[in-house]
């Protein structure tokens, strides 16, 4: 049992490595440029709805629950799946794990005549006034979220942003310290 124990707790060390190391990758490839987009129609509605079941089992470890509204008619946009798929990813795991117990992370994606929007709001630690400004920069972390817990590293909406705006998106927040983003 003691050995088992040793084993996970490596095994999650390593898992957590070899994140970081495909995130600098990623956001090598990303500055530079040549990130290997495959840009394709993708239906933003259906692709959130496939990421969306992939947080059902933390949704339920971290006791956090799902609300989504996807309009329909929503119109595809020219985006590579994979990094759409990774953007969603981040901004949900932020969403649940930087939530309270019993919290609730609301997603939607609708669309205007200008643009389609994919937007998830929770009611977790938010981010504090005095930090804001530092957000989508490598390596932060909210004062709140460190006090808080030390896993983290910082990249997660760094990367999500310079995908989005290499895609041609735009990114943006607003958030309220212990009320949430």
């Amino acid at each position: 049992d003691e050995q088992r124990q040793y084993l996970q707790q490596m095994n999650t060390a390593v898992q957590g490595m070899v994140a970081l190391v495909s995130n600098l990758l990623l956001i090598t490839k990303v500055e530079g440029g040549e990130f290997g987009a495959s840009i394709i129609p993708v239906d933003i509605g259906v692709l959130a709805q496939h990421v969306l079941r992939e947080f059902d089992a933390a949704c339920a470890t971290e006791q956090v629950r799902m609300d989504v509204a996807i309009a329909e008619h929503v119109p595809a946009v020219l985006v590579d799946p994979s990094l759409a798929h990774q953007v969603m990813d981040i901004l949900l795991t932020n969403a649940v794990h930087y939530n309270r117990p019993q919290g609730t992370v609301s997603v939607s994606v609708s669309a205007d005549p200008h643009a389609v929007q994919f937007k998830v709001q929770d009611t977790g630690l938010g981010i504090p006034l005095k930090q804001q400004h530092l957000v989508f920069q490598k390596f932060f972390r909210g004062d709140n979220v460190v006090r808080k817990e030390t896993e983290g590293k910082g990249l997660g909406l760094y990367i999500a942003r310079t995908i989005v705006e290499a895609s041609g998106g735009t990114m943006w927040f607003t958030s309220k310290e212990n009320e949430g983003s």
